[in-house]
């Protein structure tokens, strides 16, 4: 209350437990150490954050990892993260800090736009990924979109598949009549892009 109106609300963590999803850049990594060092020190400063940001008493920071920019081999990234979510605890202050999940959503160190120019898989989603980043994307792009949201609200509609939990990292989807209208927005394309990007990544680390 400021002179005799109401301030503008904001969010208070009180929690004793806080969940939070963190993006990794790994450009510029070269090798698993490298990624192992930054993934570390990623971990490290959220963890911090939550701590500072918190003003109750934080016992608990459980973390979702999404690794992103450019980097090494799909084995690399798996070397210098295999086992993270299992073995990793640490502690800042008094909370216990732990990575409840890790996404590679990387993509292999290549240039976008040259092997757009090429002919075969790789140049297919070469093109796809930078029509999936433009504000309009193409006739045939949209088409896929329409038809990954067809595909995935004929599985949310099949009772055969009411009894798989929510799995927040794929796709960013909830459970039940959510997600209808959460395709609705950008989670078909987001699906997508990372199905393309594992695509690419084998394809270009299979041709090297």
């Amino acid at each position: 209350m400021q002179g005799g109106r109401i301030g503008t609300p904001r969010q208070v963590p009180t929690s004793t437990v806080r969940y939070d999803r963190l993006n990794v850049d790994l450009s510029g990594s070269e090798d698993a150490d490298r990624i192992a060092s930054r993934v570390r020190s990623a971990i490290r400063d959220a963890a911090e954050r939550c701590v500072d940001e918190a003003t109750g008493d934080l016992r608990w920071v459980s973390l979702r990892l999404r690794l992103v920019g450019t980097a090494p081999s799909a084995e690399q990234i798996a070397a210098a993260t295999e086992g993270l979510a299992d073995d990793l605890r640490d502690r800042v202050g008094d909370a216990t800090v732990e990575v409840e999940a890790v996404t590679d959503d990387t993509l292999p160190a290549i240039d976008l736009t040259e092997h757009a120019a090429t002919r075969g898989a790789p140049g297919v989603l070469a093109r796809l990924l930078l029509d999936l980043d433009a504000e309009s994307p193409s006739e045939a792009t949209d088409a896929w979109l329409r038809e990954a949201r067809a595909a995935i609200r004929d599985v949310d509609a099949d009772r055969s598949y009411g009894s798989l939990g929510d799995d927040p990292d794929a796709g960013g989807l909830d459970s039940g009549a959510s997600h209808a209208g959460a395709m609705d927005g950008d989670a078909a394309r987001d699906l997508l892009r990372r199905q393309a990007r594992a695509m690419l990544r084998r394809l270009t680390t299979d041709a090297s």
